[in-house]
């Protein structure tokens, strides 16, 4: 009964339909819904309910007695023999299966809340753990870089530039951008490579920190908005560009980041607003594996 009785409530016999045909997923939450409902409803039922007063339940308990002949006088003054006729115990059963019923949806209503929670959780981790590192100060890593000051002593002479534009400041080159981000799959998804990838480029970087390598400069790229060189690197320095180079110089408002652009439409066979100058003998530059953090990189993020 307590089945048919649900059944008949509206909505319930098309989320059983939905369930029945394979949607279990769509018809659960609208099963649970409406459980969620009938409980409320019953919840709101027994506050309605005032409970009789002890006072009133006396008077109507002695009033039964009274009319049952128990406990009474009989016309004759004499107490009353008349015994209570004996009456059937209600059956309890429908109603323990029924509470046994709802205790189970309130369980799997339970469980439901819980699953969604730990999907939402699994959503938002990564950004709450990005906005706890950034509102608590602690600094994000940025980039991954071979710092080369030589090249700063190159951009001194007047004339390598163009007219108009600007030596970057802090010349490097990018070995692997972190994005600023805590979560590591994050930052393999910014800098364009699978997690174990970009797991094992960060390895590498961290067994190679403070330490110097020397590399080669073998050409200089001219573009309408950027100049850029081309170094060669040691076999064994990862680097998550696929043209290895040091941003030399931008047009105002340029970001030294367009230089990576360029090199890539180069290197697929661009050759049109291209001027390619190759050093008649790579120079040799020295160069310092470093990583840049957010709060101190200022914006300045060459080949990201």
């Amino acid at each position: 009964q307590v089945l048919k009785w649900l059944v008949e409530r509206s909505g319930v016999a098309e989320a059983v339909e939905r369930a029945q045909a394979g949607k279990k997923k769509v018809a659960l939450p609208e099963l649970l819904r409406i459980v969620e409902g009938i409980l409320a409803e019953a919840r709101v039922s027994d506050k309605a309910v005032d409970p009789p007063t002890e006072e009133a339940t006396s008077a109507g308990s002695r009033k039964r007695r009274s009319e049952d002949g128990i406990g009474g006088v009989a016309d004759d003054g004499r107490p009353s023999q008349r015994s209570r006729p004996s009456q059937p115990e209600e059956p309890t059963g429908q109603v323990a299966g029924g509470e046994d019923w709802l205790s189970q949806c309130q369980s799997a209503l339970k469980v439901e809340r819980v699953r969604e929670k730990e999907k939402l959780d699994e959503k938002t981790q990564p950004e709450l753990q990005q906005a706890r590192s950034s509102s608590s100060g602690v600094p994000l890593p940025l980039y991954w870089k071979l710092e080369l000051p030589e090249v700063s002593h190159v951009l001194a002479q007047k004339g390598l530039l163009p007219e108009k534009f600007t030596p970057v400041e802090n010349p490097h080159a990018t070995l692997l951008y972190m994005g600023g981000v805590g979560s590591e799959d994050q930052a393999a998804k910014k800098a364009g490579v699978s997690r174990e990838q970009f797991k094992g480029m960060r390895e590498a970087l961290e067994g190679l920190d403070g330490q110097e390598f020397e590399v080669k400069m073998v050409r200089i790229v001219f573009e309408e908005s950027v100049v850029s060189a081309v170094v060669s690197l040691p076999a064994f320095l990862p680097c998550i560009n696929k043209v290895p180079h040091v941003t030399l110089g931008t047009r105002h408002g340029v970001p030294p980041r367009y230089a990576n652009e360029v090199l890539e439409e180069m290197a697929a066979g661009r050759k049109e607003g291209l001027t390619v100058v190759e050093l008649p003998a790579p120079r040799p530059l020295k160069g310092r594996v470093s990583l840049v953090y957010e709060s101190a990189a200022g914006g300045d993020v060459d080949g990201a």
